[in-house]
């Protein structure tokens, strides 16, 4: 029965049809997707069905990650076409073409002259009045294959505003970065729905945007089109399209930093931190972990795809380090303490250095990636946590409520917090993921 309603709600939202052969893609561009955006480009007005002569108006959102084979923001190739009148943009979390940390205000575009209204300051949804002069809305952002990853819950937001004022709905499609054919981690319980975690998904759930778009209308049922990408197939990783990599996100620095986000994210919800040096993601600490150690424990897990090493860290690397930071390197570990305040672990590491006790010559730890096809990053993240655990006792801060959602559910931190074997934790979704795999793929549009 849920199967019949997915089909019914599915066959109310249009893919564009594309042949292979109907668009001449250059001898030098053999090696390269083409995405939604650069088969629009060729395509555009036969998506629109709009009477001869009339400019479909369309609100995009979009932001800087969004760009042509060439590099050219799609915002530039869009707002040049025609018989298309681009009126307005809406920029998700971070902005459009700035980075931003925090919430977003309305804007100028300085380049074409457009209104830009944020979707993550005073709202997250387009309002009435965003929609009130377009026919249609078109999704157009670089996702990166996470569910906590806010661009698709914007997306969603944005096809519920859409079907709410009966405007169609039209997604680029773009790759997958970290590949379509892996899934991942704990689903997400209707209880745990929030902003950075809108709609049942793994935490990597190897869809595309476009994908996602369909899965999602079973539940809107918004006028919605897809314009699928040419020449991307689910195996192949960001590397492998010949697209430039455009920083979706400020600390998303690569394919790499994509790669381990589906399970270093986790550290955000803690006081260790995940963003040390110059690559987030790829290595975590904390001024009173000893990174050495930490390293020989995760490596005796054998898991696969994977190694660490312990490295050292210095001020102005870390989010918080200018609090925990304990300048003098000479000096050995810091027991775990029973205090669990914020101010009490900041005095262990102060009576500790005091008293002439040592600090780790190493306070992180390195992920080495060998094999990323092998690799599963919410394993390696449940690993990690639980040595600290262990090990660190209360010295290891968790935001309980910031971690389930996250995670999806609220077992995957009490099973942690009680004890239980990581990798006995990874295995528990796994029958989850084989039940997604199963209920996404009327929605998959890629072999």
């Amino acid at each position: 029965m849920a199967l019949y309603w997915a089909m019914r709600f599915l066959a109310r939202a249009t893919v564009l049809a594309v042949a292979m052969a109907s668009i001449a893609r250059p001898a030098s561009a053999q090696t390269t997707t083409l995405t939604g955006a650069a088969v629009l480009v060729e395509r555009h007005g036969q998506i629109w069905n709009q009477p001869a002569g009339s400019r479909p108006r369309v609100g995009v959102i979009t932001n800087r990650s969004a760009v042509m084979p060439d590099g050219t923001p799609d915002i530039d190739a869009l707002a040049r076409l025609p018989d298309l009148d681009v009126v307005e943009i809406l920029s998700p979390e971070h902005g459009f073409r700035v980075d931003s940390q925090s919430k977003v205000g309305d804007s100028t575009d300085s380049i074409t002259g457009l209104p830009v209204y944020s979707l993550y300051g005073k709202t997250l949804a387009p309002t009435p009045e965003m929609l009130a002069h377009v026919d249609a809305l078109v999704f157009d952002i670089q996702d990166v294959g996470v569910r906590f990853y806010t661009y698709i819950s914007t997306m969603y937001l944005a096809m519920e505003a859409a079907a709410r004022a009966h405007k169609k709905f039209v997604v680029l499609d773009r790759p997958d970065p970290i590949g379509g054919t892996i899934l991942e981690g704990p689903m997400l319980r209707n209880r745990f729905r929030s902003f950075t975690g809108i709609f049942p998904l793994p935490v990597r759930h190897g869809m595309t945007v476009g994908e996602l778009a369909r899965l999602f209308n079973t539940r809107i049922g918004c006028d919605l089109t897809v314009v699928p990408m040419i020449g991307w197939q689910r195996d192949m990783w960001w590397d492998q399209t010949g697209l430039p990599w455009v920083d979706p996100s400020p600390a998303m620095v690569c394919l790499t930093a994509a790669e381990l986000y589906p399970g270093m994210c986790f550290f955000e919800a803690t006081n260790v931190d995940p963003r040390l040096g110059p690559k987030p993601f790829e290595q975590f600490g904390a001024p009173w972990i000893d990174g050495d150690r930490l390293a020989r424990q995760l490596d005796r897990f054998h898991l696969p795809g994977v190694r660490f090493e312990g490295v050292p860290v210095t001020p102005g690397e870390s989010r918080s380090w200018d609090d925990w930071h304990v300048a003098t390197r000479s000096q050995p570990a810091i027991p775990a303490r029973d205090e669990g305040s914020r101010s009490a672990r900041k005095a262990v590491v102060s009576d500790a250095m005091a008293g002439g006790s040592r600090v780790p010559a190493h306070q992180a730890v390195r992920v080495i990636v060998t094999d990323r096809d092998a690799i599963r990053p919410v394993r390696v993240a449940m690993c990690a946590l639980s040595l600290i655990h262990k090990d660190y006792g209360t010295l290891l801060a968790i935001d309980p409520r910031g971690f389930d959602r996250l995670a999806g559910t609220s077992t995957v931190l009490s099973d942690l917090l009680s004890g239980k074997d990581p990798l006995a934790i990874a295995s528990s979704w796994q029958s989850q993921d084989r039940s997604f795999a199963r209920r996404r793929q009327p929605f998959l549009l890629y072999p």
